[in-house]
């Protein structure tokens, strides 16, 4: 992505419409859990996470709506709305 610890600090002032985190997340150090899920949702209109199981579990308050979820062949496919497009 851009090379620094950017669950600290924003790396980019770019917007992406949808960033897809694909087997990643449920990785995350869960005491860096809210900060890269909230700023991941200041990148981005659409967060999917794709998991293996139902971690990482993703809370409101961290800056994501759950819109909707499915399970597809096994693999746990989530899409948030960050709050400020709500």
């Amino acid at each position: 992505m851009c090379g620094r610890d950017w669950s600290s600090d924003v790396c980019s002032s770019d917007l992406y419409d949808t960033i897809i985190c694909s087997y990643a997340l449920h990785l995350c150090d869960t005491s860096k859990l809210p900060t890269v899920v909230w700023q991941l949702s200041r990148m981005c209109n659409n967060l999917i996470i794709l998991s293996p199981h139902k971690n990482p579990v993703i809370r409101d308050e961290w800056g994501v709506s759950l819109k909707q979820e499915n399970n597809i062949g096994g693999i746990r496919v989530r899409w948030f709305k960050p709050d400020i497009y709500n």
